[in-house]
């Protein structure tokens, strides 16, 4: 449910967050893997100050292209690159 957050509108991250650890069952097992996810993806509260995410919220969010109907990925980018690999025999050409 994690990965569902990147399609939230940007102002609710933290609500949404705060939303999905605090009304689903987690088993304890689970509970590293969402401190980790708070700590790089959304903001540590910490104890006297809230440390800012690794990753600011903007970078992530797909909500915003899923509003105005722009790529979520970059598969045109790499069809691109995958074609023109293709055209040149290799996909790690060098100039020498």
């Amino acid at each position: 449910m994690l990965p569902a957050l990147a399609f939230v509108p940007l102002n609710r991250v933290e609500e949404s967050f705060d939303y999905l650890c605090n009304n689903n069952d987690y088993p304890d097992i689970v509970q590293p893997i969402i401190d980790q996810f708070q700590t790089t993806w959304i903001g540590d509260p910490g104890r006297q100050h809230c440390q800012a995410p690794r990753f600011a919220h903007g970078i992530w969010k797909c909500y915003d292209a899923v509003q105005t109907g722009l790529p979520k990925t970059n598969n045109s980018c790499e069809g691109w690159h995958r074609e023109f690999s293709e055209m040149i025999g290799a996909s790690h050409p060098t100039i020498w």
